[in-house]
């Protein structure tokens, strides 16, 4: 197992280790390519309040391509943000993003925000110390259903103790939020059905065309697998 797998199986651990959470196997399944060779897993738990922690490892040596994602998602109703995070190599670069979705808007409900947020800012100060450090082009659309809080960046090997540093401080906040949830002004019901049309919106080819890519390795019946997790579960 390279160094990058080895840091996402690691911040998948830990989270495992911190949530109410069990391996889900039927919902788990080995990833492979056209001609039937291994190229990666998916691995789900679930468990409590978190309706589903999808792991995505890829890895095909032949192409140079080895990447993870690791998504964590709260029960529709629940204002705890989900936690996406994504680690690429990218010739000897890490190409890394993470973010705490918004369950709410900004203007009906600021105080989620700053109870959510806060602390992040000096995490992301922190990118600063990476003399290496380039940001990464991010699709509008993909933007907009982000938070403000996105980070996408792309650092050389010396640097990559900073991007561990930012994911695992983005995933230790998820699960603090899981163990004390923070308080919403909007009503469960709104939080469930907001978070249908974002999840749906969010995990799609149109407005991330990394999917596309997936799709072109592992098959669309594969790609469309695993949407169904981010977006239903």
């Amino acid at each position: 197992m390279t160094a990058l797998l080895e840091h996402a199986a690691l911040l998948r651990d830990q989270l495992v280790a911190l949530l109410p959470v069990s391996f889900d196997v039927s919902s788990s399944s080995v990833l492979r390519l056209a001609d039937g060779t291994p190229a990666g897993a998916v691995d789900v738990w679930r468990g409590g309040p978190v309706r589903a922690l999808v792991s995505v490892t890829l890895s095909v040596p032949s192409q140079g391509i080895e990447g993870s994602m690791l998504h964590a998602l709260a029960e529709p109703d629940s204002p705890i943000p989900h936690l996406t995070s994504d680690l690429a190599l990218a010739d000897d670069d890490l190409a890394f993003g993470c973010d705490l979705l918004p369950r709410v808007e900004a203007p009906l409900d600021p105080d989620w925000f700053e109870a959510v947020y806060a602390g992040l800012d000096q995490i992301r100060a922190g990118l600063g110390s990476a003399p290496s450090l380039g940001g990464l082009p991010v699709p509008l659309r993909l933007r907009a259903l982000s938070s403000p809080w996105l980070v996408a960046a792309r650092v050389a090997p010396e640097d990559y103790p900073v991007a561990e540093q930012v994911l695992s401080a983005y995933a230790g906040r998820f699960a603090e939020c899981v163990l004390e949830p923070p308080a919403s002004l909007v009503e469960a019901a709104d939080l469930a059905a907001r978070d249908s049309a974002h999840l749906a919106a969010l995990f799609d080819e149109a407005t991330d065309p990394v999917w596309g890519s997936f799709g072109a390795l592992v098959g669309a019946e594969a790609r469309d697998a695993v949407l169904g997790l981010l977006q239903h579960s």
